[in-house]
This record gives structure tokens, sequence and C-alpha cells, in this order.
């Protein structure tokens, strides 16, 4: 560190339209370092997060926050790359519907792509159905950092929880939630990729924030194959009467979006109530039921995510894939 203070950074960020800057990339590594070290004052740390959103959070400001989350991992390590598929969903959960993209993901490992789900339970700005306590009501382990990889070797699909991953990060969650607001946090947390994953599916909401987006993953994961998806309410999750915008990292100089497909049928609204219980019920329902109304809107799903994770590039293939895995019988 250089010894800067969390009162000047946030005397930077936060003194007025005329006054503010914006932090340059070591500036936000270290401002990231001091709130998660236990060196900012909950009024600090409240104060900092507030008016980096107020000012509207930079490029070089996202870059050196989850630069610095990474620097806390307690996941030890990889020595290369690891093959998997990691989604990076909001951690402030599902509000509008319960998002097929989780049954999804245990289809895709089913499958033979080993994935890895991150999360925790509620944060704003949504506070909704958040995946952690959602996983370990369909009877599913979260895995302890160090038992990732053998978890994942095992199960072809593991979820893992900030209060054991970024435990520095968790502690501040109330702090996070009397604000009641998104944060620069919000971003960077689902960009962690905490196994270090050759591919990255990424949810957002507002497409002005990808560039910025798209820089901070290059710089902190510069070998992971990655995908930005604007799915429902900022998740992978696709929309099924609608395409999906993407974005592909380092696709070329104009980075323009890209689509996915919705659905090849129409399938019926998913409305459930937003608590942990229903959506249970309704993924229990729809995994075992292979003549669910929304069968093949996860069938889709999960054959996306096949080919997000770079197990085959021929949509016809992935869904014959994901048809094979049959039903939850052997969770």
């Amino acid at each position: 560190m250089t010894g800067n203070t969390m009162a000047g950074f946030i005397k930077s960020v936060g003194t007025g339209p005329k006054g503010s800057r914006g932090l340059s990339r070591d500036e936000a590594f270290e401002a990231c370092q001091l709130i998660l070290s236990g060196n900012s004052t909950p009024a600090q740390t409240g104060g900092f997060l507030l008016a980096l959103r107020t000012k509207g959070e930079t490029t070089p400001e996202m870059e050196g926050f989850l630069l610095a989350l990474q620097s806390f991992l307690k996941v030890p390590v990889p020595s290369e790359t690891l093959h998997a598929l990691d989604l990076g969903c909001p951690y402030d959960g599902h509000v509008k519907s319960p998002g097929l993209w989780i049954p999804a993901a245990i289809l895709a490992s089913k499958a033979g792509l080993p994935i890895i789900l991150h999360g925790y339970e509620d944060l704003p700005a949504k506070f909704g159905v958040g995946l952690i306590p959602l996983w370990k009501s369909l009877g599913r382990p979260v895995s302890r950092p160090e038992n990732a990889f053998s978890d994942l070797e095992i199960h072809k699909i593991v979820c893992l929880s900030q209060e054991d991953i970024t435990p520095e990060l968790a502690r501040i969650a109330p702090i996070r939630r009397e604000l009641g607001l998104r944060s620069l946090f919000n971003t960077v947390e689902k960009a962690l990729n905490p196994m270090k994953a050759s591919h990255l599916a990424i949810g957002y909401f507002h497409e002005t924030i990808l560039p910025a987006m798209g820089s901070m993953v290059s710089i902190a994961h510069p070998d992971a194959i990655s995908t930005f998806v604007g799915g429902q309410e900022g998740s992978v999750g696709l929309f099924t009467h609608r395409a999906t915008k993407i974005y592909r990292v380092n696709s070329g100089p104009d980075q323009k979006p890209d689509s996915l497909p919705p659905v090849d049928e129409k399938t019926e609204p998913i409305a459930i109530a937003s608590t942990t219980e229903a959506y249970t019920r309704y993924y229990h329902e729809l995994l075992k039921d292979p003549f669910h109304p929304h069968r093949r809107a996860l069938i889709w799903q999960a054959a996306t995510l096949l080919l997000l994770g770079g197990l085959t590039s021929q949509m016809e293939e992935a869904l014959n894939l994901i048809e094979s895995c049959g039903t939850e019988t052997d969770w």
C-alpha cells in the first residue's frame, strides 16, 4: 500500500460534480484492500461505496476492485487453467422469476461440463432469492474452499459461498444491506472466477457497462474465454419469449453484442412466488418431470451452457447431450 487513507479516497470520489475524480486502478485496489482488511470504518465504507455509485464507477476502479478481491480468495490457486464453466450471476438473487440457469447448470454438469457456481444471500439491490439458501434447500452441499477441486472432480458441479471464499467481503454485508443500493461489489463479485475456470458466463443488466466490464475481466482473467449474458434480472438465465443478448469479450474492435435465440417453441410464462420454498418445489418438479411445460426451456438453457462452456459448438449436439441426461433420480 502507498499509505493513502480511506478518508483521502472518499474525498477524491465524493467531493461533488466539480471536485470528484475517478481513482486509478492502483488506488481502487488499495481502497478495496483497506475495506476488506478492516482498515475502513463502517461509516467510511458506506460513504465511499455511495460516493462511487453517485459519481459513476470507472473502468480502472472496476479493475482495481476485482484484482483486490481476488487477492483475498481462500480457494487454493490452481497451477493451470481449469477446464470448466464459471457462472457469474448477481448475488442479490431473483425476484421476478426463478431463473432456469440453476437447474440448467445441474443438467449441463450431468452432460459432462464441469460447472462452478458462487453467490450469497439477502443482498441489495433486489434482496431476492439468493443462490446459497436455494442450493441448500435443493439438498445439495455448499463446497468448502479446500475441497472445491475434489468436489468438482467427483460431482462435476460445485457451489461456493462468499462467506467461505471471501469472508472479508461477507463481513461487510450488513453495511451493504443498510445502504440498500447496488455498489461496485455487486459488479465485481460475480466476475471473481474463484477456481480459475477456462470459460466464464457473466450476467449483466445494462449494456452501457459492458465495455468497462469487458476490460475488467480481460485484466483479471486474461486466459479465460468470457461471455456476458444479458439474461433474466441480469443473470445468465435466457429469456424464453425473445432472444437474449450476449457480449463476447475480445470479440473484435467494435465489441457489438450478439444474441442467443429463444427456446424454439412457445413457453408459458413462469409466475411463481418469490420464496426459496416455492423456487425449490418448482426446480424439483422441472427436473423430475420430462413432460413439464417448461422442460423444453430448461433443456434449451442447459444446452446453451454447453456452448458457452466450450463442450460443443453445435446446438443440435448440445441438445442431444442434455436430452440424454434423464431426470434427477441420481441426485
